[in-house]
Parts: C-alpha cells; sequence; structure tokens
C-alpha cells in the first residue's frame, strides 16, 4: 500500500474513534483556508484539498507529494480532529491551523506560520 494510502486510512481510522483529537475554538486570531493556502504557496509550499475524509468544521489541504498536511478550522464553535503523527513527521498548531510535516518541510513551515502573524 502506498504511503499516502495508508496515510489517508490512519486519518479516516483515527476520526471514526470517538473522544480522540484535539479540541479547537474559534478565537480573534483564525485564518481562512484561502489566506493559510497563500501563505503556504509563498513560501514553496502549494496546497490544494486533500483527498479522503476531514474533520467536521475543518478544510483538509496538502502539498502535492503529502509531505505536508495543513488542516484549517473554519467551523462554529468547536471541532475535533483526529490525524496520526508518523516518526519522521512533526506537528504544530497556531490558531485555528494545525500543520503535520515531514522533517524536510520544517522551515518552509515555520516561514509559512510566521507570515501568517
Amino acid at each position: 500500500m502506498g504511503r499516502l494510502a495508508f496515510l489517508v486510512l490512519a486519518v479516516v481510522t483515527v476520526l471514526s474513534l470517538t473522544g480522540c483529537g484535539s479540541s479547537h475554538r474559534r478565537g480573534s486570531s483564525t485564518y481562512s483556508a484561502n489566506r493559510v493556502a497563500s501563505a503556504f504557496t509563498k513560501h514553496g509550499l502549494a496546497l490544494h484539498s486533500a483527498p479522503g475524509a476531514c474533520g467536521d468544521g475543518y478544510v483538509c489541504l496538502d502539498n502535492a507529494d503529502a509531505s505536508v498536511w495543513v488542516y484549517v478550522f473554519v467551523g462554529h464553535t468547536s471541532g475535533e480532529l483526529g490525524y496520526v503523527v508518523g516518526s519522521n513527521e512533526r506537528q504544530t498548531t497556531t490558531a485555528n491551523v494545525t500543520v503535520v510535516w515531514d522533517r524536510q518541510r520544517r522551515r518552509q513551515v515555520g516561514a509559512a506560520l510566521q507570515s501568517l502573524r
């Protein structure tokens, strides 16, 4: 099974479990999916709609080689998101944006998140 197919299967499996994931509330610092995609594109990571299931209230994006996954919470009050972070991946959350990325993308992801602020 390819890495992308395994990752999609893992995300769908985790999303189906209850009580897992992280909760987010919309606060004063929220970013639209378009603004997030623009910030990442500016730093060399063109994002598009990710295939497969996405949590309620989220817009899920990834780049062409699926080394960066971005989950933007756009719901009204709260939402839950389940995902699996692999051994070669890192995860961070800023406001309503959660990013999971391969270590090799650390600088690009950091620069994109910094440009959102």
